[in-house]
């Protein structure tokens, strides 16, 4: 629920030609970070801060991505800016 909205975000953005084992794992390891943040660790993160864990794990997975040469490499700005052009927003 947590780990696959950014990982396919982080992909997209940053261009990733492939899913590799690290990137899954470097979007586990954003969840759980928001999950050991909260007043009370669990887990996983509450309901509320998917919108903010889902551009965190898309972060994490690309700039592992780029670690790993499956993505061009984009500075800090680009980066975000990437993210926030490719991220879905709700509005009905």
């Amino acid at each position: 629920v947590y780990v696959f909205p950014g990982l396919g975000l982080g992909v997209i953005a940053s261009g990733a030609t492939e899913v590799t084992a690290d990137m899954v794992t470097a979007a586990s390891l954003a969840v759980a970070e928001f999950a050991s943040a909260t007043e009370t660790p669990s887990l996983v993160p509450p309901i509320e801060q998917s919108h903010a864990v889902a551009l965190a794990v898309a972060d994490a997975v690309a700039r592992q991505a780029m670690l790993e040469g499956v993505a061009a490499v984009l500075d800090e700005d680009a980066l975000a800016e990437r993210i926030r052009v490719c991220c879905w927003y709700p509005g009905y």
